[in-house]
């Protein structure tokens, strides 16, 4: 019997990567995408040499369409594919009304149209061996509306909500779904967006998880059969918090976060 294969999308760091060593660990078979083809072939050699897996990789940025196409057109010749996770995706701190609104409609592009395409593409093989999971990679933020990030909080809802339609659906043929939702993680996309890790050692230790913990609370969590994922205690507790605040109150804070916002964090 061959090995279970699992496609992961923004594979060449952060959240990908950790998910392929975790993956790996266990004897998966992976196909790997991302943008940096360099950093792909290396992650390629180090996985196939330390487990003896079969690792495939597609340099695809899904941003340009024949890059997308062809993603979906290798991901077509695949004869199974048990696991899901779609990981690719950023975030920005620009002002909606002042920055291009084309640069901006990209993480529309990434976040909803290419991992909606990919999904669209995997989810009848799944059906066809009834059997599979998905794992959509959200954001606490997607429960948090916040200042400055109209598309990243709003796409990032709406990989939830697609993915509790799709639990409804797909339930009965034994393909389980996530939504991962977690908060402020030591990961390359904190850096790239000019956040600072953590301004005191208690703050770290309560707001910011490793990629390593994040990676195993969501892989165990898939057999629950819960569709969100909300890996961490304080994590937890600032999602029921929200969701018991007042709404205006909680516009108040927001808006009054929203002046410090070059020194405040962003939830990711």
């Amino acid at each position: 019997m061959s090995a279970q294969l699992a496609i992961i999308t923004g594979a060449s760091s952060g959240l990908g990567q950790t998910f392929a060593q975790h993956l790996a660990q266990q004897g998966w078979d992976l196909f790997l995408t991302g943008r940096r083809t360099k950093r792909l072939q290396s992650i390629q050699t180090q996985l196939k040499q330390k487990h003896g897996i079969q690792v495939h990789i597609q340099c695809a940025n899904l941003l340009k369409a024949k890059e997308l196409q062809d993603l979906i057109d290798k991901i077509s010749q695949l004869q199974r594919i048990d696991m899901l996770i779609n990981n690719a995706g950023f975030g920005n701190r620009n002002d909606f009304y002042k920055a291009s609104y084309n640069e901006q409609n990209q993480m529309l592009q990434v976040h909803i149209t290419a991992a909606a395409r990919i999904i669209h593409e995997v989810v009848p093989k799944m059906k066809h061996r009834k059997k599979g999971a998905i794992i959509n990679v959200s954001s606490l933020c997607a429960y948090m509306p916040a200042p400055l990030s109209y598309f990243y909080c709003s796409s990032k809802a709406f990989l939830v909500s697609l993915s509790e339609c799709m639990h409804i659906d797909l339930q009965k043929h034994n393909i389980s779904v996530q939504a991962l939702c977690p908060g402020f993680i030591e990961t390359e996309f904190h850096s790239r967006m000019g956040l600072i890790t953590a301004r005191s050692w208690l703050e770290q230790k309560l707001l910011w998880m490793k990629e390593n913990d994040v990676v195993s609370i969501s892989l165990r969590h898939l057999s629950s059969n819960k569709v969100i994922c909300i890996p961490g205690f304080i994590n937890k507790f600032i999602y029921h918090s929200v969701l018991f605040l007042p709404k205006c109150l909680y516009y108040k804070i927001s808006a009054i976060q929203s002046n410090k916002l070059k020194t405040s964090h962003l939830i990711a």
